[in-house]
């Protein structure tokens, strides 16, 4: 499990918030060639595909960079039940078009764990060995489900369903 050690700062602009609604998301983001901020945001579950959103809405010029561990794009947590009996297929709870996030200009880097944060030097390293700068980092890992302590909880066929991956 990742834990985050040394002083945090979080940083909410009301009024920005506030303007939110007023300006909807373009439906094709224009290139431009120098970003005017890097974002990189762990996790693309519900948290990080709108933060990544919400981000391209208010800044067509930064570069959005998402990063999850797990093999699928954003999808509908609540269906991975039906993967169980191979009742649905991933695609089927998929929220978004593949080519949403080509025409948003967001690049997702799917199957990739971050292994270490250097808040000092603003980058990632992932566990590959490679490096990414950041302006902003954005953590956006979800929970972790508990596990009560009852009898036969660690047989095997006992587990948790927290990600398609579990379903399957």
């Amino acid at each position: 499990s990742s834990h985050v050690t040394g002083p945090v700062s979080i940083d909410i602009d009301s009024k920005a918030i506030a303007a939110e609604g007023q300006a909807d998301a373009p439906a094709v983001v224009e290139h431009h060639d120098e970003p005017s901020i890097r974002v990189v945001i762990i996790g693309n579950g519900a948290a990080g595909m709108s933060a990544a959103e919400h981000l391209r809405r208010r800044d067509p010029r930064a570069k959005i960079t998402v990063i999850s561990d797990e093999g699928f794009h954003f999808y509908n947590r609540i269906g991975i039940g039906r993967l169980v009996h191979g009742r649905s297929a991933m695609q089927g709870l998929s929220l978004l078009e593949e080519s949403w996030f080509e025409q948003q200009r967001i690049d997702v880097w799917l199957n990739t764990r971050v292994s270490t944060i250097d808040r000092e030097a603003k980058t990632i390293v992932l566990a590959t060995g490679e490096t990414e700068s950041y302006d902003a980092l954005v953590l956006a890992t979800g929970a972790s489900a508990w596990q009560p302590k009852v009898p036969g909880i660690a047989l095997d066929g006992s587990f948790v369903l927290r990600s398609a991956e579990d379903a399957m």
